[in-house]
Parts: C-alpha cells; sequence; structure tokens
C-alpha cells in the first residue's frame, strides 16, 4: 500500500501544478482586461455640465489642454479652455457679467463681479471695451469662442483664497498649469448675471454648475 501512495505523489504533485498554472493564466488575463477597461471612459464619471438652475443649461462641453486656435508660432495658447454651449432659458434677457470654471475652491467676489480679471466678461482697462454680453430667451453662446474679442472661459486651480494659481510658462507668461491630455476634469461653474430690466443698483445673481469632462 506504501509503494502506491508514493506512486501517486508525483501525478498529484503534477495535477497541482498544472491547476496553478491555468488558474494563474486566467488570473493574468483578468488583469490585463481590467487595465485595458481602465485605460478606456468605461471606469470614468460620465462626462455632463449642469446647472443647480434648470434656467440655465450647458452642452457639449470640450476641455482643451492648449488651445489650438490661440497658439501662435512664438506664444502658448490658452490653457484650459472650456468650450461649452451656455443657454439662457430665462423668460427674460440677462447680461452675463462674469463666469469661473474651477476645479477647488470658489473664486473671490464683490457684489458687483469676481475680483480676477480673468473671470471678468469686460474687464476694465480693455480698449476697446466689448459689447456687453446680453442672451435674450433661449439664446446661447460658446465659452470658447467668447464674446467679441476678449473673454473666453478656462478652469483654473483656485487656491483657499479665492485666487487663482499660476505659473511661470517657458514663453515667460503667468498662466495655469495645463491640464494632461487623456485625464478627467471635474469641478465647478460659476456664472455671475443681471436681467437686462434691474437698475444699475441690484447686484448679480450667481448660478452654479457642476462639471466632468475629458481633457483634449
Amino acid at each position: 500500500m506504501a509503494k502506491n501512495k508514493d506512486a501517486r505523489k508525483p501525478r498529484t504533485g503534477q495535477a497541482a501544478m498544472e491547476y496553478l498554472m491555468t488558474y494563474g493564466w486566467v488570473l493574468l488575463i483578468i488583469v490585463v482586461v481590467i487595465s485595458v477597461l481602465m485605460s478606456i471612459t468605461i471606469f470614468h464619471a460620465p462626462e455632463r455640465c449642469m446647472f443647480s438652475d434648470p434656467s440655465f443649461t450647458c452642452e457639449g462641453p470640450r476641455l482643451m489642454s492648449e488651445d489650438p486656435v490661440s497658439k501662435t508660432s512664438t506664444q502658448s495658447g490658452y490653457s484650459n479652455l472650456l468650450y461649452a454651449t451656455i443657454t439662457n432659458g430665462m423668460p427674460g434677457s440677462i447680461q452675463i457679467v462674469g463666469m469661473a470654471c474651477t476645479s477647488s475652491h470658489a473664486p473671490q467676489r464683490d457684489e458687483n463681479n469676481f475680483l480676477d480679471t480673468y473671470f471678468q466678461v469686460s474687464p476694465p482697462g480693455i480698449s476697446p471695451q466689448p459689447p456687453p454680453l446680453i442672451l435674450n430667451h433661449l439664446d446661447s453662446f460658446n465659452t470658447g469662442t467668447g464674446p467679441a474679442h476678449t473673454f473666453k472661459l478656462q478652469c483654473f486651480d483656485v487656491d483657499a483664497n479665492g485666487q487663482v494659481k499660476l505659473n511661470m510658462d517657458t514663453d515667460g507668461h503667468m498662466r495655469a498649469a495645463f491640464l494632461k491630455p487623456g485625464s478627467y476634469f471635474q469641478g465647478n461653474i460659476y456664472v455671475l448675471y443681471k436681467s437686462t430690466s434691474d437698475p444699475a443698483y441690484v447686484p448679480p445673481k450667481l448660478v452654479t454648475g457642476q462639471i466632468t469632462v475629458g481633457v483634449q
């Protein structure tokens, strides 16, 4: 009987080895499949751009790490430029005085506008001054092309004091760090607006939204 038991040991060991090799390959294949799936968008949050007030809609968001339209041979393009179509669903006309897109804290503002000129639609000192951004009922505008020749909505990292974080670029300009293409941006959109029928002393109202979008 002992001899028969010894004869079975090699076969048992071989079976165990084959078992481990078979399931080892299965585990390896599962790991590879999961890695591939994680490299595409199946495990990423769905892209969206939505305001808390249903009177405002945000559609077709695209976030460019470096805007190719504004890039020149001597200067980098706008960093983290957001292209999105904003539509006024309110019954009356409104004037948008400021817009912001941040990944963290809310930007600083007073009773009239955001303090940082990056977020002001018509910042002081611009000559000639662009026309006011007026949206009638169901009118839209794209945040990347901007009204007239000035305002374009860039997504910034803002510190706890509400100030934009900037770095010195290779061409000597202060700008936000470029987001990595292929990554995902999650943040907030802020819109300051006034009804065109409001008296001048009435402060603008604030509407906020959330955005999740892939970086191109």
